[in-house]
């Protein structure tokens, strides 16, 4: 009797051999994730403790203002968190672009959002990052207590709200934060 060799593999190795194959995607698709979601967060604090401080020094150098004065902020009503975006966007790109010094923040510094029709810096999530200057005088009426998210109470804030788009919690992305 003759006995032929075989070539190939089984049915159980095959099967091992998928299930290795796909215990590898899933460990690498969440390390990609995780990569992306780390990219994003240090895209928003370097906006927020470089970008943003360095155009606010060179406004203050190129405007004659003390290193206590900031860009003005609109007022500091609960209602109000992106208006001071919209009027730090004005300050540092808009009215600077009109000169012929230009910007103080570079076009690849920043995304571009708009809030109520409204040119705005968003962060990485699509979404307005929130400016305060604590040095200009409140809106009348105005408590600070009804703002939340407060970090620098004599200076400004600069506030991303985070992966999960809320203010006042654990991700929020702040200057001065690490």
């Amino acid at each position: 009797m003759i006995r032929r060799s075989r070539s190939g593999f089984t049915l159980i190795e095959l099967i091992i051999v998928i299930g290795i194959i796909a215990v590898l995607v899933v460990v690498l698709v969440a390390v990609l994730l995780n990569a992306q979601s780390s990219g994003e967060k240090a895209k928003a604090k370097n906006f927020v403790n470089t970008v943003i401080p360095a155009a606010i020094g060179k406004w203050q150098e190129d405007t004659g203002k003390g290193n206590n004065e900031f860009p003005r902020s609109g007022n500091n009503r609960a209602g109000a968190y992106y208006d001071g975006n919209v009027e730090l966007y004005k300050t540092l790109v808009l009215d600077p672009a009109k000169t012929s010094k230009g910007a103080y923040v570079g076009d690849d510094q920043y995304l571009k959002g708009e809030h109520d029709g409204k040119p705005v810096f968003v962060d990485p999530w699509g979404r307005p990052y929130v400016y305060r200057n604590y040095t200009a005088k409140r809106a009348r009426g105005a408590s600070e207590a009804e703002y939340r998210g407060k970090k620098h109470n004599d200076t400004y804030d600069i506030i991303s709200a985070g992966p999960d788009g809320v203010i006042d919690n654990d991700d929020d992305i702040y200057n001065g934060s690490n």
